[in-house]
C-alpha cells in the first residue's frame, strides 16, 4: 500500500548515474547498448581463447571491473529505493530493491570469482541457492515488522476512537499475522543455519497450541482474526485500485490464514467438518495464489497500457499475467482431481498466451515502424525481429491450444522463413567474426561506440 507524501526527491548516487550524459545515452538507446554488450562479450571471449596474455588481462582486469560496476550500480539502486521510493511507490521500491540486490550480489560474485576471493566468489549463488531459506525468512521477518507497526498504530487509536472495537480487532489481527510471519521467518532461518530452538519457532508453537483444546481455539481464533484483517485490507486495496501485487498477497494470505485458523479451532472443538480444511487443500490454495498474482500482473499491465500506451514490454507483461492466471486455475483444478477442467484450462492457457503474443507482435511491429521512420535502423531491425518471433509463437500457441495443426504449421513456417534466417545469416556470422577477429572487431566496435557517443553527447 502506498502512502501519499510530498517529500522532495533526493539526489542520490543512483540518480546521478542514470541522469548523467552516459546514463541518458544508455537509457535512450537500449537496443544499441544491448547489441554492443553482446558484441563486446564475443570479442573478449575470442581474445581470451587466442591470447594467454589477454586472458590474464580479462580475468584480473576486465572481469573484476565489470563486476564492481554492476555491484555498485545495484547497491546505489537499493539505496535510492530506500531514500526516495519507500512510502511514495512501494511497488517500485520492492522491484528496485530485488533487482538491485541481485545485481549487487551478482557483480560481487563476478569480481570475487575472477580474483579467487573466498566467500565473495559465491556471493550470489551462495545466498540465493545455498541459503534461500534464510533469504525468504528475512523477507518474512521484514513483513512481520511492518505488521507489528500496523498493530501498534491500531492500538494507539484506542484512546481517541469512539468505537474501540474496530481498532482492537484490527490491532489484534495485525499482531497475530505479524507473529505468524515472524515465527515462520525465524524457523526458515533456523532450519537453514541449524540453530536449535529457532528451527522450530513456528512448528513448535503450533504443536504446543495443539496440545490442548483451549490453546487450539485461541490460536486458531487469532489466526482467523489476522486473516480477517488481511482480507479487509485486500478489499480496500481492490476498491481503491492500489498496488495489485500487495492486494494479491493479502488475499492469498487471508484465504490461507482463514482456513488454517478455522481448522485449528475445529481441532480444539472436536469438529470433524473442519479437519483438513487447510492441510488437505494446500496445493489448491497455492495454485489459486499463483493465479491471483498472475491476475495482478495482467491488471497492472492492462492499466499501464490504458494510461501510457502499448509497448512490447507491457504487451509481454499482459501475456505472462493472463497466461499465469489461467494456468494457476488449471493447476488448482488438477490438484482437485478435476482432470477435464484442468485439460480445458491447460489448452486455454496456450490460447491466451498465443493471443497475448499476437498483441506483442503488434507492439513490436509498431515500435519497429516508428524506429525505421526516425532512421534508427538497429532498433527497427531488433523490434521487427521481435514482431516476427512473437507472431510465429502466437500462431503456434493458439494452434496448440485449439488443436489446429494448420496454425501450428503456419507458426513454424513463419519462424523458418523469417527469424531463423536472421540468426543464421546475420546475427551468428557477426558474432563469429568478433570472436575469431577480436583485435579488428574490438577496434571497430570501440570506434563505432565512441563515434555514436560523441555525436549524441557533444551538444548536451
Amino acid at each position: 500500500m502506498n502512502i501519499a507524501s510530498s517529500r522532495p526527491v533526493k539526489e542520490t548516487p543512483y540518480r546521478k548515474i542514470i541522469n548523467s550524459k552516459a546514463g541518458k545515452l544508455v537509457r535512450e538507446n537500449k537496443v544499441g547498448t544491448g547489441a554492443a554488450v553482446v558484441a563486446a562479450t564475443a570479442t573478449i571471449a575470442g581474445g581470451v581463447v587466442q591470447s594467454d596474455t589477454f586472458a590474464q588481462v580479462a580475468r584480473y582486469g576486465i572481469a573484476p571491473a565489470v563486476g564492481a560496476g554492476i555491484g555498485v550500480l545495484g547497491a546505489t539502486a537499493v539505496h535510492d529505493a530506500v531514500v526516495n521510493d519507500i512510502g511514495e511507490n512501494n511497488l517500485k521500491a520492492t522491484g528496485k530493491i530485488i533487482v538491485g540486490s541481485a545485481a549487487t550480489l551478482g557483480g560481487t560474485q563476478v569480481a570475487g570469482a575472477a580474483l579467487n576471493i573466498p566467500v565473495l566468489d559465491e556471493a550470489f549463488t551462495g545466498i540465493v541457492f545455498d541459503h534461500g531459506q534464510s533469504l525468504l525468512g528475512g523477507g518474512l521477518l521484514a513483513g512481520a515488522a511492518m505488521g507489528a507497526k500496523a498493530a501498534a498504530g491500531q492500538f494507539q487509536k484506542l484512546g481517541s476512537a469512539e468505537n474501540t472495537a474496530l481498532p482492537m480487532a484490527m490491532g489484534t489481527g495485525a499482531a497475530a499475522a505479524s507473529s505468524g510471519a515472524g515465527l515462520a521467518g525465524a524457523e526458515l532461518i533456523g532450519n537453514d543455519l541449524n540453530i536449535p530452538v529457532m528451527n522450530k519457532a513456528l512448528t513448535g508453537t503450533i504443536e504446543f497450541l495443539s496440545q490442548s483444546p483451549l490453546s487450539s481455539v485461541v490460536g486458531g481464533g487469532l489466526l482467523t482474526a489476522g486473516a480477517a484483517v488481511a482480507g479487509t485490507e485486500a478489499v480496500k486495496n481492490l476498491q481503491a485500485d492500489k498496488n495489485p501485487y500487495g492486494t494479491a498477497a493479502l488475499a492469498s494470505g487471508a484465504v490461507a490464514g482463514g482456513l488454517g485458523g478455522v481448522e485449528m479451532m475445529g481441532h480444539g472443538l472436536g469438529l470433524e467438518a473442519t479437519q483438513g480444511l487447510f492441510t488437505q487443500n494446500a496445493d489448491i490454495i497455492g495454485s489459486l495464489s499463483v493465479s491471483a498474482f498472475g491476475g495482478a500482473l495482467a491488471g497492472h499491465a492492462a492499466k499501464s497500457i490504458q494510461q501510457e500506451g502499448l509497448t512490447p514490454t507491457r504487451a509481454l507483461m499482459l501475456t505472462a499475467g493472463a497466461g499465469t492466471t489461467v494456468g494457476g486455475l488449471g493447476l488448482a483444478a488438477f490438484s482437485a482431481d478435476a482432470v477435464r477442467v484442468a485439460d480445458f484450462l491447460g489448452n486455454g492457457t496456450a490460447v491466451v498466451a498465443g493471443a497475448g503474443l499476437g498483441l506483442s507482435s503488434y507492439a513490436f511491429g509498431e515500435k519497429a515502424y516508428k524506429a525505421a521512420k526516425n532512421g534508427k535502423i538497429g532498433s527497427a531491425a531488433f523490434h521487427g525481429t521481435g514482431a516476427l518471433a512473437s507472431a510465429a509463437g502466437g500462431l503456434a500457441a493458439v494452434g496448440e491450444g485449439l488443436g489446429i495443426e494448420a496454425l501450428q504449421d503456419a507458426g513454424r513456417a513463419v519462424a523458418r522463413h523469417t527469424v531463423e534466417p536472421i540468426f543464421e545469416h546475420i546475427v551468428s556470422p557477426t558474432l563469429q567474426f568478433f570472436f575469431h577477429n577480436p583485435v579488428v572487431g574490438g577496434i571497430g566496435l570501440a570506434a563505432a561506440v565512441g563515434a555514436f557517443a560523441y555525436t549524441n553527447m557533444k551538444n548536451d
